[in-house]
């Protein structure tokens, strides 16, 4: 106030004091000074051109993209052909390998079916004769019909081929192949009659794929083999969880034992189908005589497991020199056959 009233002294009091006031109003109103630089920028802004509003657009027309093509409809569920249920697999089983042959099966082959057909993993330990390969052929079975692959493996190569020619007749020749160490037969068949070294190294070659989707292992007594059992122990540890295991043996002992580890290292429940029926009765004899003669004697008095090998003997004639003597088969007897035959 002090400065206020010496300035009213300077000059007219009616103009000095309408300044006043009015710079004391701007003063107590806060209006800001506006820079001069502002109305040159916010003139220049105008000047400048402005695009049209967003509703004033006028785009150019864009080509339409070509429609893509019709993709084909999905074929109604009805046409997918499905897979036939474990019952229909069974029924066709017995169609075939019993009633089409007048044959009833035994009460632990029905058992061992049974378990089969409904994949699970099983054990069977039954004696000789009690037609264990029967149940081999019921996993095949099962197999083929579902679109998987199998394994049929022996200890022997000699079990080998025989098992390889069986399951050929029964299934056809060009779904069963055959493999050794030294000699394969239709490699890429659904079914592979292997020996167990086989079945072995096609396990560890190849970790990510498993080699089969059900594997039979016949004679599963070689596990206790000193020499070789561990091809048979190494296999059962490493053999994919998901593969059904069908394991046959006659001579198996502690059977309940052996399921049990089985089922720790696979993880996977195993059953066991026992029985010590013996179905076909074992003779004990002793003769002094060559073995043709014994397998002659026999397939003539009607024993089909004679008479099928002598079959086999003397479609196979000539033998090698040191193979076997000679022999004297009934019937039409070729020219290139020796005179004794």
């Amino acid at each position: 106030m002090i400065g206020l009233h010496d300035e009213l002294h300077l000059g007219p009091p009616q103009r000095v004091g309408v300044a006043v006031c009015v710079g004391l109003a701007a003063v107590a109103i806060g209006q800001p000074q506006r820079d001069p630089r502002r109305g040159q920028v916010d003139r220049a802004r105008r000047e400048q051109p402005q695009p049209d509003p967003p509703s004033r657009l006028h785009l150019a027309p864009r080509e339409t993209a070509p429609a893509p093509a019709a993709l084909p409809a999905p074929a109604p569920s009805s046409t997918v052909e499905a897979l036939p249920s474990a019952a229909d697999i069974e029924l066709s089983f017995y169609e075939a390998f019993f009633f089409q042959r007048g044959l009833e099966p035994y009460a632990v082959q029905e058992a061992a079916f049974a378990h089969i057909f409904a994949g699970d993993s099983t054990m069977v330990t039954v004696p000789t004769g009690t037609g264990k390969t029967m149940m081999a052929k019921a996993a095949i079975h099962k197999a083929l019909a579902l679109g998987q692959r199998a394994i049929y493996t022996t200890p022997l190569r000699a079990l080998t081929e025989e098992k390889h020619r069986e399951l050929s007749e029964d299934f056809g020749a060009d779904r069963v192949g055959f493999a050794t160490g030294d000699y394969k037969v239709n490699p890429d068949a659904p079914v592979q009659v292997v020996v167990a070294e086989i079945l072995w190294n096609r396990i560890f070659g190849d970790r990510l794929h498993a080699p089969a989707d059900v594997v039979v292992m016949d004679e599963g007594h070689y596990f206790n083999d000193p020499e070789r059992g561990y091809v048979w122990e190494q296999s059962v540890i490493a053999l994919d969880p998901r593969t059904q295991l069908i394991i046959l043996s006659a001579t198996v002992g502690h059977a309940d034992r052996f399921c049990h580890w089985i089922e720790i290292v696979r993880r996977m429940p195993m059953r066991l189908v026992e029985s010590r029926d013996r179905r076909v009765p074992l003779y004990h004899e002793f003769r002094e005589a060559y073995l043709v003669e014994v397998v002659r004697e026999l397939a003539a008095a009607g024993d089909v497991s004679a008479r099928l090998t002598w079959s086999r003997w003397c479609a196979s004639w000539p033998p090698p020199a040191t193979s076997r003597p000679s022999c004297s088969c009934s019937g039409a007897r070729p020219a290139s056959r020796p005179r004794a035959c």
